[in-house]
């Protein structure tokens, strides 16, 4: 016997191998089927696919008082100049594609409406594939709580490809919150964005592959970026003031990084689990570590290895450390010249000498949303 999950009644079940007292199963094609006892039910083939649907929100102020889930064959359009004001623990969940349609005159805006924090976005599953955010400003967020999908960051892509993040700001989440969690993306596009102020981990981006381009962290609670098991190209970009790592690379990561400034950090790159950077054009700037290379025994046995041909450090208290192995294919360490590097300097940090980097620095740790 058995309890019914509806009803709460016992049920009656009992077992035959006689075929001829199984009742076939219906064909699609019968319109007069109906579910009644002691008939098979349909093939889930048989059942109708929900058409799909296009949902817009804004333009305007938009309240969202609790979580709203959206399903696979619902496609979500942000319209430009779109304010939603998120009440406390209420998130966004997508499971097909979203386009947020944010301009510089008219950005898309996500804010907390009370003191508290809110829950986080995230998009779930292949059918979000091929989303885009444009000029998003997210604040005031902490994570998402949906089913028992873990979701750890305010804003969340899981199991997706071509996804575009352009022009967009994350700053001042909650207290120990990652800001951007990827995993398991393909053709991860993020241009142009800024993250300040991250409670926890300002990028951490797990088993992805992709491209991030003149992007930033500033004023992060642990690590800039933090890769596991990726293949990243990072370009013309700035990761500053992480407690942590400004670029940790681990699982079998490989990276380059060309034309980008990482500082103000306890190490400036580094690289464990096998994992292996390579980084031309680029300043490590005020580290405790410049290079830190780690290959002591764990899940992926290996060594790791950085290499640079003409590796730049300046004010960092220690160059390199290379443990247990690991491959230091690193040239004599530089301090920068008026000469050198200079797409690093004028096109990405817009100075005109390095003296004028601490300034800078104090500049932009302080952007807002």
């Amino acid at each position: 016997k058995a309890t019914h999950l509806v009803t709460g009644r016992e049920v009656a079940l009992a077992a035959t191998l006689d075929p001829s007292a199984v009742p076939d199963r219906p064909d699609c094609a019968d319109a007069a089927f109906s579910a009644t006892p002691g008939r098979v039910s349909e093939h889930p083939w048989c059942l109708p696919v929900r058409p799909p649907e296009s949902v817009t929100l804004g333009p305007g102020e938009v309240e969202v008082t609790g979580t709203r889930v959206y399903g696979p064959h619902e496609e979500v359009v942000v319209a430009a100049g779109t304010r939603l004001l998120m009440g406390p623990g209420a998130s966004l969940l997508f499971r097909g594609r979203v386009q947020v349609q944010g301009t510089a005159e008219q950005p898309v805006v996500i804010v907390p409406d009370q003191d508290e924090p809110w829950g986080g976005i995230a998009l779930v599953g292949q059918a979000t594939a091929g989303s885009s955010f444009s000029h998003m400003r997210v604040s005031g967020g902490a994570h998402p709580e949906w089913s028992l999908t873990q979701l750890p960051a305010t804003f969340n892509l899981q199991d997706t490809r071509n996804i575009r993040l352009s022009d967009c700001v994350f700053a001042d989440n909650a207290a120990g919150e990652e800001m951007i969690h990827a995993v398991y993306v393909k053709d991860l596009v993020v241009e142009r964005t800024v993250v300040a102020r991250s409670g926890g981990d300002a990028f951490d981006i797990e088993f992805c592959s992709g491209r991030i381009e003149q992007s930033s962290a500033f004023s992060v609670g642990d690590d800039c970026l933090d890769l596991m098991g990726s293949r990243l190209e990072i370009v013309a970009s700035r990761f500053l003031g992480c407690t942590g790592n400004a670029l940790s690379a681990g699982e079998r990561s490989r990276v380059q990084v060309a034309d980008t400034l990482l500082g103000a950090s306890r190490n400036g790159i580094l690289a464990k689990n096998n994992s292996r950077v390579d980084f031309e054009g680029s300043l490590l700037w005020r580290c405790t570590t410049a290079v830190d290379i780690d290959s002591r025994p764990g899940r992926y046995d290996g060594k790791s290895r950085v290499r640079s041909e003409r590796p730049y450090a300046l004010g960092c208290e220690r160059l390199s450390r290379v443990r247990d192995g690991g491959d230091r294919r690193l040239g004599d360490f530089l301090e920068p010249g008026e000469s050198d590097l200079p797409v690093l300097r004028t096109e990405v940090l817009g100075i005109e000498s390095w003296d004028g980097l601490s300034k800078a620095w104090n500049q932009w740790r302080g952007i807002r949303p």
